[in-house]
């Protein structure tokens, strides 16, 4: 039987789990996104069992502070317990200025059903550009003094929310074909 349109979306945020985890440095969270003995390889590592995958997402803050792992053009196909996915990953570095893209790569994934979900049983990454040559981002923390860069403005309320977009409708009459 197919994958039911409730399985597609469960799946769907167990990738954004999955970033959410890495991200935040939440290694149980993160090793509970795969399966017990799951698999993440990276092409240069090999990540395998939760004892290893909790560790990994406990160093990412520290490796990449401010890292956003944002996958796009989830693909998911299968049936009721066994699927396959494919997802575009862009990594953003946000403790940068300017906020920069790090690397970009594609997931090919191996997910089954769990009695609470399902889970990646595998994971392989390609990146795009070869990880060895990928540049660490510069973060106030490693960057070099530069007289002449400029400095980013003040913003005037650090505190302040942003301000809403506006009603509905003023977002709709702006897309709204002109006659």
């Amino acid at each position: 039987m197919p994958l039911s349109a409730v399985d597609i979306i469960a799946i769907e945020q167990l990738y954004a789990a999955y970033n959410f985890a890495v991200d935040q440095g939440d290694g149980k969270g993160f090793a509970e996104c795969l399966t017990p003995d799951g698999v993440f390889d990276m092409g240069t590592t090999r990540l395998e069992g939760s004892d290893a995958l909790t560790e990994f997402a406990k160093g990412v803050p520290s490796t990449l502070p401010g890292a956003r792992h944002i996958a796009t053009n989830v693909l998911i196909e299968g049936d009721r317990d066994l699927a396959t996915g494919r997802a575009y990953l862009m990594l953003v570095a946000t403790g940068t200025s300017p906020i920069s893209i790090i690397m970009t790569g594609q997931y090919e994934d191996h997910l089954v059903r769990f009695s609470d979900g399902g889970r990646f049983a595998e994971r392989h990454f390609t990146a795009d550009t070869p990880i060895e040559r990928i540049q660490r981002p510069t973060t106030p923390e490693n960057r070099q003094p530069d007289k002449n860069r400029p400095r980013p403005p003040v913003p005037v309320d650090p505190g302040r929310a942003r301000p809403p977009i506006g009603p509905v409708s003023s977002v709709v009459g702006y897309m709204a074909p002109r006659n």
